[in-house]
């Protein structure tokens, strides 16, 4: 599970963009971080992770939103609902 984790962070930061995750983070009054993606940037780089044969046994899935959902930069957490939760 920790690879996949692994590997979304890692295409997340690939295609960030500072001057966006800039504007993102001042709407947001400086509460989160971004990685200056646009929703339909995220959801390209999301949908393999989505596939049903990608993801993690439904089993740990719980276990995944429990990491996810912490995490500091919004494009990570926002995937959990992407993934039933």
């Amino acid at each position: 599970m920790t690879d996949y984790l692994q590997t979304l962070e890692q295409e997340f930061e690939a295609h960030s963009n500072p001057q966006i995750a800039e504007g993102q983070k001042a709407y947001m009054r400086n509460q989160f971080e971004f990685y200056g993606l646009t929703s339909p940037k995220r959801k390209e780089i999301q949908r393999p992770f989505l596939v049903q044969s990608y993801l993690p046994p439904k089993e740990k899935l719980h276990a995944l939103v429990k990491i996810l959902w912490p995490k500091t930069a919004t494009g990570v957490s926002i995937l959990c609902p992407g993934i039933g939760f």
